[in-house]
């Protein structure tokens, strides 16, 4: 299978509610362990997207819990990504933020997309290992 062709996608829209976090990490642990990615890079990616997530919810929603985050997770042969959307306040990842450093810690890369009719788009990727 080529490395660009989606293997699976779940989307999931949550309520900005801190206690809700339970359900991104159950979320996106299923889905990397059931492609193919070892225990620690699961806890890894579970990990930064639970920090993106309290990150959004504290910058973007000034730490509301009544607004929506979504999370699209797509597997591909090579990679999973994580896409963060929320229409909250703009702002650009202070990448000297304890936050910003445990998200970078725990995936590949990490992109970060303005849109002024639609909102944010903060985007998670992780690789298969090359070993």
């Amino acid at each position: 299978m080529p490395a660009d062709a989606k293997r699976s996608e779940v989307v999931l829209a949550l309520s900005s509610d801190l206690s809700l976090l339970d359900v991104v990490r159950s979320g996106v642990g299923l889905v990397a362990l059931q492609n193919d990615f070892d225990e620690a890079a699961t806890l890894n990616l579970q990990y930064a997207v639970e920090q993106a997530c309290r990150l959004i919810i504290a910058e973007h929603y000034g730490g509301r819990s009544d607004q929506t985050v979504t999370l699209h997770l797509e597997a591909f042969a090579d990679r999973l990504e994580i896409m963060l959307e929320d229409s909250g306040t703009p702002s650009e990842l202070d990448t000297s933020s304890p936050r910003a450093f445990l998200i970078a810690r725990g995936v590949d890369r990490v992109t970060q997309e303005h849109f002024p009719e639609a909102g944010n788009r903060l985007t998670l990727v992780k690789y298969h290992s090359r070993t």
